[in-house]
């Protein structure tokens, strides 16, 4: 039994380290994204501007569904999901 906590603890350890270290990261490049929007330093279009606000936005999404579906990318087909893999109500 030790060895099954031992293990889960090592796993949340292993979470815990990547997860401050990445999430730090992308705050840290969100804030040169953001960076961009400054008018005096760049010239962009408001089209440049919402392709790049739906991207960022689209792959929190993604991000969100994976931590919701217990690390699948997709959900799979099941007659027990509330939705279906359209995201639409089953």
């Amino acid at each position: 039994m030790a060895t099954a906590t031992t293990h889960k603890r090592d796993r949340q350890e292993r979470f815990n380290t990547l997860a401050n270290r990445r999430v730090n990261k992308v705050l840290h490049d969100l804030k040169l994204i953001g960076n961009l929007a400054d008018r005096s330093n760049y010239g962009y279009s408001q089209e440049q501007a919402d392709k790049i606000t739906q991207a960022l936005a689209k792959a929190l999404e993604e991000v969100k569904t994976r931590f919701n579906n217990d690390g699948e990318s997709e959900p799979g087909f099941s007659l027990n999901n509330e939705k279906s893999a359209l995201g639409e109500p089953a």
